[in-house]
């Protein structure tokens, strides 16, 4: 999905828009233009799902459009890439700094004045951390009279006040500077922060306290992309299991949305279209993809996870000999599984996919069927309503229940010479119209091609 961000054109950038979110900017756009208070909104939605893309087209369409570049000025922060920065604030003034390459004005004076201020925030929080560095266990108390320990635990006291009340000042100067410059400018500031659930959760409550208490105000609007569920995560970690996490970031958030679930076969078919293969078998292909779209809803893949497997099809279907003649009719669907099932655990459990690698199971159907969860497999269905080329469920049925099973198993005894793979322990009959296939078929010279292939993908 990355890649859409280097394809985006900037005059239309909601050009491949597969979800229709162009709509969801746009009646955004509305609430922000009626908005006489300012707004922070949350993106919320899964990871891989497309928030970066979606906040970036939107931020384009924002630059681009003759509708809306006279009438706002946006900023991109990306929080994830900014979270080794201790201070929030700090973060946001730098990454103006170094990425607004127009320099655009507003930004330019919030940045210069928001330098000024900042150097009181830290060196505040600075003096008042120091109070903690006396370690009254090795105080040597008898070094002072009995009358000075109250005078100076009321001038740490007095200091502390002190500066806590000009930490209070210098955050209200900020907010007044940053009305000023957004009423001077006349437009409205948008701040698109994102992947604020992947931060350090210490760092990202602080920039969600840092929005809050500094940024909040009349004509300036952030819109906040988050994994609402992982940030839960992350505020739990830290305030305990029993916080009431949807009422501690209401306090943030003015308005929350929830972007819909995309549609991932049509996201896949999308992609998968744009590549180019030559000299393939069509029919053992759209076996091949029945198959994935099944493990693609049955393992639940985000739309980065269906990026991964496009480059598998664009590197490995080339790679491998049996797409591109014709085989028999139950070689060709096992096949065409063992595939699918590979890539797809590769992709979304590479620790189960090493045990496989490295044989790191034990060779009996009940630890192979609690290692792999074969059972689960059962569960993922494998038809859909279009262009399905394998209809019948008993074939399925097979497939679920012996296929995997048999080829763990013949890849742990492949070396042991004693081990006959041709015998009906290792055979598969899917269709008793079609050929019974031998494990023995998929490994050659003691070595499985499935693997070697997928390996050979993997390093490129």
């Amino acid at each position: 999905m990355r890649d859409n961000l280097l394809e985006m054109p900037k005059d239309n950038p909601f050009q491949n828009d597969l979800f229709d979110r162009k709509t969801i900017a746009e009646n955004f756009m509305k609430i922000f233009e009626a908005d006489e208070e300012g707004i922070i909104l949350s993106i919320d939605s899964a990871w891989g799902t497309g928030k970066t893309t979606f906040i970036k087209m939107w931020e384009t369409m924002i630059n681009n459009s003759n509708e809306y570049n006279d009438k706002y000025e946006t900023f991109y922060f990306n929080a994830w890439e900014n979270d080794y920065i201790q201070d929030p604030l700090l973060a946001i003034l730098t990454e103006i700094e170094v990425n607004d390459d127009k320099k655009r004005q507003v930004f330019e004076n919030i940045k210069n004045k928001g330098k000024k201020i900042v150097k009181p925030l830290l060196s505040t929080g600075l003096k008042l951390a120091t109070h903690g560095i006396i370690n009254i266990d090795s105080l040597q108390i008898d070094s002072y009279i009995k009358d000075e320990m109250p005078e100076l635990i009321e001038k740490i006291g007095d200091s502390m006040f002190e500066e806590t009340v000009e930490l209070k000042k210098s955050r209200q100067i900020f907010k007044e500077v940053l009305e000023k410059e957004q009423q001077t400018s006349g437009k409205t500031i948008i701040f698109f922060i994102d992947e604020l659930d992947r931060c350090r959760p210490t760092f990202a409550i602080e920039l969600l306290e840092v929005i809050k208490h500094l940024f909040s105000t009349k004509g300036v609007v952030f819109v906040i992309s988050l994994d609402k569920e992982q940030l839960s995560y992350s505020i739990q970690n830290i305030y305990g299991q029993n916080m009431n996490v949807d009422g501690y970031l209401r306090r943030f958030f003015d308005l929350d949305f929830k972007l819909p679930m995309p549609d991932k076969v049509q996201y896949f078919n999308n992609k998968y279209k744009n590549i180019e293969l030559k000299n393939i078998n069509l029919e053992t292909l759209k076996i091949f993809k029945q198959f994935l779209f099944g493990f693609i809803k049955g393992y639940n893949f985000s739309l980065r996870d269906i990026d991964k497997i496009i480059y598998y099809i664009k590197y490995l279907i080339p790679l491998v000999k049996e797409f591109q003649g014709s085989y028999g009719r139950t070689y060709t669907v096992v096949i065409s599984y063992l595939y699918a099932y590979l890539i797809s655990i590769k992709i979304k459990d590479s620790n189960l996919y090493r045990k496989i690698i490295n044989l790191d199971y034990e060779n009996n159907e009940t630890d192979i069927k609690l290692t792999f969860e074969l059972d689960n497999i059962k569960n993922i269905s494998f038809q859909h309503e279009f262009d399905d080329i394998i209809k019948n469920k008993n074939i399925f049925n097979k497939l679920n229940e012996e296929v995997l099973s048999k080829f763990l198993k013949a890849l742990k005894v492949i070396e042991d010479y004693n081990i006959n793979l041709e015998s009906n322990e290792f055979r598969i009959l899917l269709n008793d119209n079609w050929e019974s296939l031998s494990m023995g078929y998929l490994f050659y010279d003691k070595q499985c091609n499935l693997i070697k292939n997928l390996e050979f993908v993997e390093n490129i």
